[in-house]
């Protein structure tokens, strides 16, 4: 079989599999150092590793690099529930532009 490489992390091989394909199987843990002052603001470590999650899911949500499906999907939330959180954090669901909103919704 032919090698090709990964068109989300170049150099990897993915071994035929379409960029799809990648997107759904390529998961990694990550391991972040962070000040001891983070968990005074949470009950436990579990509680600062589920935030962080999600903070990191959302502000990836909010750049455009990962879907709302997606981004609940990394931090073990529905999509609804992700939404729901992330417009509590102030991040739309959606940015649309005045011209955007006008076509979505009329003069109305």
């Amino acid at each position: 079989m032919e090698r090709a490489e990964n068109p989300l992390i170049p150099g990897l091989e993915t071994k035929g599999k379409t960029a799809e394909e990648c997107r759904v199987a390529m998961t990694t843990t990550l391991e972040i150092d962070f000040p001891a002052t983070l968990l005074l603001h949470a009950r436990d470590a579990a509680s600062l590793s589920e935030r962080s999650r999600f903070l990191l899911a959302l502000k990836y949500f909010e750049l455009g690099e990962l879907s709302s499906g997606q981004a609940a999907q990394m931090c073990g939330l529905g999509r609804v529930q992700f939404l729901e959180a992330a417009a509590r954090c102030g991040v739309p669901a959606t940015e649309l532009t005045g011209d955007e909103l006008k076509q979505e919704f009329g003069d109305a």
